[in-house]
């Protein structure tokens, strides 16, 4: 399988710093922000806005959503990654 690059400068404002703390494959890690709150702030209000913009053509019937896929949440005003477990 090739891994294909993307063009990260569309996923933030800029260059985050980050800390990998584990890989389970080499497209899935998990990390921290180095920046702390701020740069979770930042890719917050970066997702609230893509999402004000195209939320309704990215909708998803409850009953499509399966078990560990990656949802956006709407959550008061703003809106953050999830994960979906279970019912």
């Amino acid at each position: 399988m090739e891994i294909k690059c993307i063009d990260t400068s569309s996923l933030s404002r800029g260059l985050l710093k980050v800390k990998v703390t584990r890989v389970d494959s080499p497209t899935f890690l998990w990390i921290h922000l180095e920046g702390g709150r701020e740069d979770l702030d930042e890719l917050i209000e970066d997702l609230t806005l893509r999402m004000m913009r195209r939320s309704e053509f990215l909708y998803l019937p409850p009953d499509q959503i399966m078990p560990e896929m990656e949802v956006a949440v709407h959550e008061g005003r703003r809106w953050q990654r999830g994960f979906y477990n279970a019912l």
